[in-house]
């Protein structure tokens, strides 16, 4: 499995506060857009920043075109 660096994860929490889906960002753009998208519906998550030297094991390779 290749091991893949994250700028961010965020949490989306259902009504009751439990933990839905968690989402690994790899670009700040993208980390960040979210956040603020979330913010503006009232979505309740929780954004963390992940350290730069952390690498995340990836499960699926990435699409290969022929």
């Amino acid at each position: 499995m290749a091991k893949k660096h994250y700028y961010g994860k965020i949490e989306f929490y259902s009504m009751t506060g439990k933990v839905m889906e968690t989402i690994y960002y790899e670009t700040e753009e993208a980390y960040r857009k979210e956040i603020m998208d979330s913010y503006e519906i009232g979505r309740p998550i929780n954004p963390q920043r992940l350290p730069e030297n952390k690498f995340i094991e990836d499960e699926f390779e990435d699409e290969v075109e022929m």
